[in-house]
């Protein structure tokens, strides 16, 4: 059992290499902290994702674990699908996985704040913002509350902050689960990893410069 200390390492989550045993069907994976970890393949994967091809998973940028799968089964409708390292931790670690919950908490209600500022700084309602992205109006206005999933939408808030009609609105490719939304584009004060932005198609608010 780890504690509190070794979740602050990034060494912790971060992956150095993962072996698929056929024998097992278990994926080995070595984490950079030296720890390694088996667990049964299934477990890893959601029930809608279909014939997963463990013999060509792969690290990338060693915090996922990416597994190519049935056409249209994988995230949002792609053939593959990605495994951070959070989540293989969180499955072996219930004290990690009660963090995570945690810091999900906290990033939803801080991503809330933020788009609430931005939305009244520039006269708009909740209902105004949903027609321009493309969004029900109730998943903004959860949102603003702290009460929907970060990872549903993705918001790049990035300055100058301007939400009127030059604002652009465009799709762009994002993450599947709240620990990677930690993990891409600016939310408010929050500067994150980009390097996985561009691999799937989650919806973008773009508060730009128009």
């Amino acid at each position: 059992m780890t504690g509190n200390n070794d979740w602050d390492d990034d060494a912790y989550a971060r992956i150095a290499d993962a072996r698929y045993d056929p024998e097992r069907d278990e994926l080995t994976v070595r984490f950079v902290d030296g720890e390694s970890l088996s667990l049964a393949a299934w477990r890893l994967l959601r029930s809608t994702t279909r014939t997963p091809d463990w013999t060509n998973v792969r690290v990338v940028d060693g915090y996922h674990i990416n597994v190519p799968v049935a056409a249209g089964s994988g995230d949002l409708g792609t053939d593959e699908t990605d495994i951070p390292g959070t989540t293989i931790r969180a499955i072996s670690d219930p004290l990690f996985a009660a963090h995570m919950a945690r810091q999900a908490e906290e990033s939803a209600r801080q991503v809330g704040d933020r788009l609430k500022v931005l939305r009244q700084a520039r006269g708009l309602t909740a209902r105004q913002v949903a027609e321009r992205v493309d969004m029900a109006q109730q998943n903004v206005s959860r949102i603003e509350q702290g009460r929907h999933s970060v990872s549903y939408k993705t918001l790049e808030l990035s300055q100058p902050v301007r939400l009127g009609p030059g604002a652009k609105h465009r799709r762009a490719r994002g993450c599947k689960d709240t620990a990677q939304a930690q993990g891409h584009g600016r939310f408010g004060g929050m500067v994150v990893r980009r390097d996985r932005v561009k691999r799937r198609g989650h919806h973008v608010i773009s508060f730009g410069s128009g």
